[in-house]
């Protein structure tokens, strides 16, 4: 199935296809696989203004001062709790939809020529067991586990 927004909501899963593809690919016109949505430039830039949030976050929570105000220290808790469930949804959106992302597909185009390859990492399963051991899916997972 390729992002296209003529593929029908049936269920839960199908929205979350569409959500992601709409927001990050082929905004830009038919068959056109880079990041040229005008929202999903948008939602990258606030998950990178979310990013620097919990970075600054962590920065301030450690100064004693800020840790002497519980009020202060609820609310950054709860900012970050926040961004922690953002950081989540898009993360399992990402999962769900790995198999459209074009980067995935190209590594599996690329492994399908081997046997063991071939079986272990085809079709939408095997996409989003490429995407979990992907480098930077190991970083998200990394900052979403241990909260």
């Amino acid at each position: 199935m390729m992002c296209a927004p003529s593929v029908p909501i049936v269920d839960f899963a199908s929205f979350v296809l569409q959500w992601y593809c709409r927001f990050m690919f082929l905004q830009g016109g038919a068959g056109d696989d880079t990041l040229t949505s005008t929202l999903g430039s948008y939602f990258l830039k606030f998950i990178f203004v979310l990013i620097f949030t919990t970075v600054t976050i962590a920065i301030v929570s450690t100064e004693p001062v800020v840790k002497a105000n519980t009020r202060v220290m609820d609310a950054l808790d709860w900012t970050e709790g926040a961004a922690v469930i953002v950081f989540t949804l898009e993360y399992l959106a990402r999962l769900y939809a790995s198999p459209e992302d074009p980067s995935v597909r190209e590594r599996q185009t690329r492994c399908s020529g081997t046997a063991l390859c071939g079986l272990a990492f085809g079709g939408a399963t095997g996409a989003r067991t490429l995407f979990v051991f992907s480098f930077f899916s190991f970083v998200d997972l990394l900052a979403i586990v241990p909260w």
